[in-house]
C-alpha cells in the first residue's frame, strides 16, 4: 500500500509496506519418486503428525507449529496445485494462525522438494509475510518476531522430513 504524505506544498510517496521474506531447507535420505507419490495422497497428514483436516476439500489442513521450544500455536495450512518438473515439485503453501491473527501474520509461499542425487532430496521452503501493526510492527518484526518466524519455519521443516523419511521407508 503506498501512502501519499504533504510536506511543504509537495506531495511524497512512502514506500509500499514491505514484505519479510525467509527462506530454509533441509535434506532428505528418500526417493524423489517415493516423495511425489506421498505428496499426491489427499490426506496431507505428511505435512506434520498433528496435521488434522479441517475441510472435505483436501486443502486445508490444522497442525502445530513449534519455535524454538519456546511456545508452539496452532495453524491452518493450505496447500495449492502442485507444479513438476523433471526434478522439483513445488506446492503453494499458505498458513494463518488461528488464534492469534493478528498478531501471528499469514506466511504466503512455496514448499519444493528438488532432487539433488537419486536417493537425495531438499526439502525448502520459500516465503514472505507483512508485518502486522504498521511501521511498529515492522520494528518489532526486525528485533524479535522475523527470528520467531525463521526458528518456525525451521522447525516445521524439521518436522517435515522426519515424517516423509519414515513415510518413504515404508513405501
Amino acid at each position: 500500500m503506498v501512502n501519499n504524505e504533504t510536506r511543504d506544498g509537495a506531495t511524497y510517496q512512502s514506500p509500499p509496506d514491505s514484505a519479510t521474506f525467509l527462506y530454509d531447507f533441509v535434506h532428505v535420505h528418500a526417493k524423489f519418486d517415493a516423495i511425489i507419490n506421498m505428496a499426491k495422497l489427499q490426506d496431507f497428514a505428511w505435512i506434520g503428525s498433528s496435521a488434522k483436516k479441517s475441510v472435505t476439500d483436501g486443502v486445508i489442513y490444522i497442525t502445530k507449529l513449534h519455535a524454538s521450544g519456546l511456545f508452539s500455536k496452532v495453524v491452518e495450512v493450505e496447500l495449492g496445485a502442485p507444479r513438476r518438473s523433471q526434478r522439483s515439485y513445488i506446492m503453494p503453501i499458505a498458513w494463518r494462525s488461528l488464534n492469534s491473527r493478528f498478531l501471528f501474520p499469514t506466511l504466503d509461499g512455496d514448499l519444493e522438494f528438488l532432487e539433488l542425487d537419486p536417493g537425495y532430496i531438499r526439502i525448502a521452503l520459500r516465503g514472505s509475510y507483512l508485518s502486522p501493526f504498521g511501521g511498529i510492527g515492522v520494528s518489532i518484526d526486525r528485533l524479535l518476531m522475523h527470528r520467531v518466524a525463521e526458528s518456525t519455519v525451521r522447525s516445521f521443516l524439521q518436522d517435515l522430513a522426519s515424517e516423509i523419511q519414515a513415510r518413504c521407508l515404508d513405501l
